[in-house]
């Protein structure tokens, strides 16, 4: 969905459901999150700015249709 999510969180995510879970020495290190995005196909992009405001204007003009 082209949702833009930072390491930062996905960390912060990893570690509550440890701890939900009873994990007691799981660690949300830097190699884990990398090894993370690689194992479930995850790219961290920055998401053009100009680009998202660009769809949101044509969406109405393609309503006229």
């Amino acid at each position: 969905k082209n949702i833009p999510i930072g390491g930062e969180i996905l960390k912060e995510k990893a570690l509550f459901f440890a701890k939900a879970l009873n994990v007691n020495d799981f660690k949300a290190s830097s190699g884990w999150v990398d090894r993370f995005k690689n194992r479930h196909n995850i790219a961290f992009k920055k998401l053009c700015v100009e680009s998202s405001d660009a769809n949101q204007q044509i969406l109405p003009l393609r309503a006229l249709r």
